[in-house]
């Protein structure tokens, strides 16, 4: 029993709204497609590691083409404007100089900036904003 609990919080967590198809996270570069099919309706999804064969991905993405492609003009919107590229810049040098500010564990995908980058960052945002 308690492998299905697990299975439906997962579910639950990762269920979006039944009013949207699909949503597109603005500088995270990130689509997600509501199915609305349960995980264990895709015959090769694995509870344990949270990932299904290449051929049910190929079923699911068919089944949704034309969420994703709405998403995905959304991601090239905001990557082909100065728009999405400027607060994707912004974002960059705020998780850049947090972490000059926190001590990081050895694990950390956040590398603290040397003070070279910090120049060269200070300088683009400075050319960005005139």
């Amino acid at each position: 029993m308690k492998e299905q609990e697990l299975e439906n919080a997962y579910n639950d967590l990762h269920k979006l709204s039944e009013e949207y198809w699909g949503t597109y996270s603005l500088n995270k570069f990130f689509i997600q497609i509501n199915t609305r099919k349960p995980r264990s309706a895709v015959p090769s999804y694995d509870f344990q590691n949270h990932t299904f064969s290449n051929a049910d991905q190929q079923v699911l993405q068919r089944e949704n083409f034309p969420a994703l492609f709405h998403e995905h003009v959304h991601y090239i919107h905001e990557v082909s404007t100065m728009v999405g590229i400027t607060a994707f810049h912004f974002e960059m040098i705020n998780r850049g100089a947090f972490s000059g500010f926190v001590n990081l564990p050895q694990d950390s995908s956040i590398n603290k900036l040397k003070e070279e980058e910090l120049k060269v960052i200070t300088k683009t945002s400075f050319f960005l904003q005139v």
